[in-house]
């Protein structure tokens, strides 16, 4: 059987997006601290230990009373049992997952256009996004709801604009995923009420007044909606029932981190332009806002629905934004996406003009180099909006973990450290559980708070005082102050004296206290 040409292509641009994403990561450039370190230590209990969870990672900004779902535990527990436990791995195959997102993409594109040239040219715009590739490759749930949140829209589009209801079971799962991996994603339900809105009173492909669902389709589409977030039920109200989820709790929690309405206006407003300035050429934001201008110019062209479909997508952040404003950064997520497929379109229509195709591949290779030298400046500094950590990497790390069993010569050591949460050794014990036993045959003995309540509190044992090889480990700002560093320094200098070393892997400071010099 002959393959469309059209699929072969595609199938490129796939393997376009992948080389992409394994280079940004190779060579283990991997974001990997607490949150990630927890993630991997609780992920691999499912599939290791047997240990059914029904609850994800607790909800940034609300003091442990909401959680995210625990789809993102299930997938990830199983990449690190196949992968040993090598965060690395699990990062490569997640970007592999994630690049299947050119599919749904592609046929977005070609659905609202009617055009391959454009949908082609906006999955190319998605392969080489820089803001793609970070989302991408970075070990956190909210990098799962990308994709359910593409396909999402993709499924929005088929049922309440072209009126194929076929997509409903699909929507619903889609929701769902979004949902079941950032929480935050709940104003996607403000899309579903607008685009119902739209399909009963302006849809050509409807009557004025019929219902686009019949009952069997609500049905359908609550159930499976219900099933697939129903460990997020069964979650919340078990801490309601425990006392630890009340409204009054999560509006005390929310409103710490809450400014007033023109402070949280202004948050909003930076937060959209900075995406539109990084969205297209991250170097040349003067040339993004230009682009994006053009693109302005041209929507009025657009028909009613097209129009109506990109302003829900593009909009959709604000139905959660306008009532709580924090952790914008995480709710814009794939927010460039309709960007890509407005610009591709865009770029199409140049290739029909005069000289078109030289003026589109201009555009293409300024796109490509500026996101690549972006993609090229977080691996050399370590650096990015998404990361709170800054400086260093799972390559870092392990570089230090080998020079202190270097050091060590083979013979029992002991670590402290001064970590982001304080006092909280997860990360460490992880990497030396997961790393330092698989090469070196053991691990050391950890010299500082009891870690009792912790994750990963039992990977290494806890000694009264340190043993005569011992390392410190500071990790970088921000979350770790100077005060923190002087009250480990304190407590060590007086049993073990001056440092007989200092190491920097990346912006992590290690001090060795031993024999060798």
């Amino acid at each position: 059987m002959k393959i469309p040409k059209e699929y072969l292509l595609l199938a490129l641009v796939f393997a376009v997006s992948v080389l992409m994403r394994w280079y940004f990561i190779s060579q283990n450039s991997v974001f990997f601290f607490f949150d990630q370190s927890r993630d991997a230590y609780v992920s691999r209990q499912i599939f290791e230990q047997g240990d059914i969870k029904i609850q994800g990672p607790s909800a940034s900004g609300t003091q442990d009373t909401v959680y995210h779902g625990v789809l993102y535990y299930y997938v990830i527990g199983a990449l690190y049992k196949i992968g040993q436990g090598n965060p690395a791995f699990v990062a490569h195959a997640l970007s592999f997952f994630f690049s299947l997102s050119v599919v749904p993409l592609y046929f977005l594109s070609r659905d609202i256009f009617s055009s391959k040239r454009a949908a082609f040219l906006a999955v190319l715009l998605f392969c080489f996004s820089f803001e793609s590739v970070l989302t991408n490759t970075w070990l956190s749930n909210p990098a799962l709801a990308f994709p359910a949140i593409i396909v999402f829209f993709y499924c929005v589009y088929q049922v309440f604009f072209l009126s194929k209801t076929k997509w409903i079971p699909v929507l619903a799962i889609a929701l769902g995923a979004s949902h079941q991996s950032l929480v935050s994603t709940l104003f996607l339900w403000g899309v579903i009420v607008t685009s119902v809105f739209y399909a009963q009173n302006y849809s050509r492909t409807q009557k004025k007044g019929v219902q686009i669902f019949t009952v069997k389709h609500v049905v359908i589409f609550l159930l499976l909606y219900t099933a697939v977030i129903s460990t997020m039920i069964v979650s919340q109200l078990l801490l309601m029932k425990n006392g630890i989820f009340t409204l009054e709790k999560l509006s005390a929690a929310t409103s710490q981190h809450e400014s007033s309405s023109l402070e949280s206006s202004f948050e909003i407003m930076k937060a959209f332009i900075q995406k539109a300035g990084t969205s297209l050429y991250p170097t040349l934001p003067v040339l993004s806002f230009l682009c994006i201008g053009v693109i302005m110019l041209r929507f009025k062209m657009y028909s009613h629905s097209t129009k109506w479909f990109f302003l829900q997508w593009i909009l959709s952040p604000l139905f959660l934004l306008i009532f709580h404003s924090r952790n914008s950064q995480h709710i814009l997520v794939g927010l460039e996406i309709p960007l890509y497929l407005l610009f591709g379109h865009f770029l199409a229509l140049l290739l029909r003009k005069k000289n078109g195709f030289i003026v589109c591949a201009l555009f293409l290779f300024l796109f490509v180099f500026s996101n690549f030298s972006q993609l090229q400046k977080i691996r050399s500094t370590k650096r990015s909006d998404l990361w709170i950590e800054r400086g260093a990497l799972l390559s870092d790390q392990l570089k230090l973990i080998d020079r202190t069993y270097e050091l060590a010569e083979g013979q029992p050591f002991s670590i402290s450290s001064v970590t982001n949460p304080y006092l909280y050794n997860t990360t460490w014990a992880y990497l030396y559980d997961w790393y330092g036993k698989k090469k070196y045959g053991y691990v050391p003995v950890w010299y500082g708070n009891e870690q009792a309540g912790i994750f990963g509190e039992e990977l290494l044992v806890r000694v009264e005082a340190p043993l005569s090889s011992h390392f410190n480990i500071k990790e970088p700002d921000p979350g770790v102050f100077d005060w923190m560093r002087k009250e480990i320094d304190d407590k060590i200098k007086p049993l073990k004296g001056e440092p007989k070393q200092k190491h920097d892997f990346g912006t992590i400071e290690m001090t060795y206290f031993g024999e060798r010099e």
